[in-house]
């Protein structure tokens, strides 16, 4: 709908917005103070976009399966920007008119779509769990669990922005310890070094396998939650 954030637009993207940091502080202070004779652009590297096909029709563009891959955090600024009611509409009308960079890209096949996403998403420090959270299997899991009222957040802050409350979220790390515990029976490694657990790949593919039912992962996070608050329950006694 007009005027509104499209999320789905920003799926292939391994974070969500991060909120008030270095870098989005900076856009936002570029749209506040940008001059007359400046194009936002200038002074920001702008979006880049992955679609299976472009008509074009004039001066419109219609993408089929568009895809921002590179720019969410710019994208999210801009839409706080001019949704904020303290910003004066005099301003909001100028910024409008001044424009953003962006980059289309119609890949040949999926394989190159998927290596410039990869490579889009590996130019910062992105932890490699992260990274893991594009493949197919996590996609499954996390349509699965909504089944259940659980929200799994294959991509950092995720659903965390979106409002979701703690106990319902799981994070990728948390699936990787209790599948650790649960199916590989290494429950030290799970406690000791979680951070680590997806670094190798034969750990990996022996935790996140797709012949695995998806009721096994979200089995194994009720059991694990169930361990916990009843552990938690005899401590408080």
């Amino acid at each position: 709908m007009k005027g509104n954030l499209i999320r789905g637009l920003f799926d292939a993207n391994v974070r969500d917005f991060l909120g008030k940091t270095e870098v989005n502080d900076a856009i936002r202070a570029t749209l506040e103070t940008l001059r007359d004779d400046e194009n936002f652009w200038w002074l920001n590297n702008g979006v880049t976009i992955v679609a299976s096909s472009i008509d074009q029709k004039g001066r419109r563009l219609a993408l089929s399966e568009p895809l921002l891959v590179n720019g969410l955090q710019t994208s999210n600024v801009i839409f706080e920007f001019m949704t904020d009611t303290v910003v004066d509409e005099e301003v909001k009308k100028k910024r409008r008119s001044q424009i953003i960079l962006m980059k289309i890209i119609v890949p040949p096949s999926e394989q190159v779509r998927d290596e410039i996403i990869k490579a889009t998403n590996s130019q910062t420090n992105i932890p490699k769990p992260y990274l893991r959270g594009m493949d197919t299997v996590h996609r499954n899991i996390e349509d699965h669990l909504k089944a259940a009222g659980l929200y799994y957040e294959r991509r950092k802050n995720q659903y965390k922005n979106m409002g979701k409350t703690r106990p319902t979220i799981v994070t990728l790390a948390e699936m990787a310890q209790a599948l650790m515990a649960a199916l590989l029976f290494r429950a030290g490694d799970a406690r000791g070094r979680p951070n680590s657990l997806l670094k190798s790949d034969d750990d990996y593919q022996s935790l996140f396998s797709e012949s695995y039912p998806l009721d096994a992962f979200k089995n194994v996070i009720l059991a694990k939650r169930a361990i916990i608050k009843s552990f938690d329950k005899r401590i408080s006694k």
